[in-house]
């Protein structure tokens, strides 16, 4: 097993090859992980084309020729959050509007949000338009 031999017993030009090695594939591996990110970055972006998800976000007064497929699964998230009680969807809606889930700050506008009543539609769709955060008056309007 000449892979188990310990650095200390290798020569200088054998452990800078080994090293040489191990960062061209972690470069590699890098790499793949980034044009992953950039692939899904870009199916996010593009718009949404179910008809079943288009004919949701128009119930609930969105225009669907504006919402892109991230928006969508957002939407998908608190759908089941609401309609089976779903926990992790519940989470997952808490940790996309960007609180911290473990620690269950901010659960109050969340659950707002998630009842569904026709105001917290509204200040979801006002809080996706500007940026603001519940509480944020700089944003509100």
């Amino acid at each position: 097993m000449q892979n188990l031999k310990p650095f200390q017993d290798r020569t200088p030009e054998e452990v800078r090859a080994i090293g040489a090695k191990g960062g061209r594939a972690t470069g590699k591996a890098k790499l793949r992980r980034k044009k992953g990110r950039e692939l899904v970055r870009a199916l996010l972006s593009l718009g949404v084309e179910d008809p079943s998800v288009r004919t949701a976000l128009e119930r609930a007064g969105f225009n669907p020729d504006e919402v892109n497929n991230e928006f969508a699964m957002h939407f998908r998230q608190i759908e089941k959050a609401q309609k089976v009680g779903s926990t992790e969807a519940y989470k997952a809606v808490l940790k996309a509007a960007g609180y911290d889930v473990d620690e269950g700050t901010g659960t109050g506008a969340a659950v707002q949000v998630i009842v569904g009543t026709p105001e917290a539609a509204e200040g979801l769709r006002h809080a996706l338009a500007t940026g603001a955060q519940p509480g944020d008056p700089d944003k509100e309007g």
